[in-house]
């Protein structure tokens, strides 16, 4: 009977133990992790505004790109058109 007392205290005095231990590793863990929501919303705000930023930028580059073709288009206009002389004033 007293062997099986021993025996169950040891097994009592094990789980006790296992149980600190996982205790133990799960209070680090929280301590090394309990910023991660903080962070996932701070990474969120920044993507959202470089997308935004991205955006901005993705226009400016159409506006730039029409402005330029526009430019390209009026120069060749202008270098192939033939210019009529200007008709000379005749002062009297």
């Amino acid at each position: 009977m007293r062997s099986d007392r021993d025996s169950w205290k040891n097994k009592y005095d094990e789980k006790v133990k296992e149980y600190d231990e996982l205790n133990s590793t799960y209070y680090k863990y929280k301590e090394n992790h309990s910023y991660t929501n903080s962070q996932y919303n701070d990474l969120i705000s920044k993507y959202n505004t470089l997308a935004a930023e991205l955006g901005n930028t993705r226009n400016m580059s159409y506006v730039f790109i029409i402005t330029t073709i526009v430019f390209i288009a009026t120069t060749a206009l202008f270098v192939t058109r033939k210019f009529k002389p200007r008709p000379e004033l005749k002062t009297t």
